[in-house]
């Protein structure tokens, strides 16, 4: 989703730290190229539930949040059933991550990341 990425791109400078962009339909392509263009901005908390994002698409976001200031992300409701915990939890030591909301699915790989 070209729009997911753009918005990114233009909340470099801006005084944003929540971004709430649930129900959007920015599937997986949509969900790593917002997450690639979050460096530099001061975005800390981001809502991408229910957004038609698959279990690659969630690897892509996370793995593309190394060096941004994100804490906090909410992926739940996506089409993430067939995610394993520890493709996700492999990602997670190289981001700020101290929070990943991807209900329904829950593995305790992804808990123990977290931590």
């Amino acid at each position: 989703d070209d729009g997911a990425r753009d918005f990114a791109v233009n909340l470099k400078g801006a005084q944003v730290h929540l971004v709430n962009l649930s129900g959007n339909q920015i599937g997986d392509d949509g969900a790593r190229d917002f997450a690639a263009n979050l460096n530099g901005t001061q975005v800390y908390s981001v809502n991408l539930s229910a957004n038609q994002i698959g279990a690659i698409g969630t690897i892509d976001f996370v793995a593309n949040l190394k060096g941004t200031q994100v804490l906090s992300v909410d992926l739940s409701s996506n089409l993430i059933r067939d995610l394993r915990g520890k493709d996700f939890a492999d990602f997670v030591p190289q981001t700020l991550l101290t929070e990943a909301i991807v209900f329904p699915y829950s593995c305790l790989e992804l808990i123990n990341a977290l931590t």
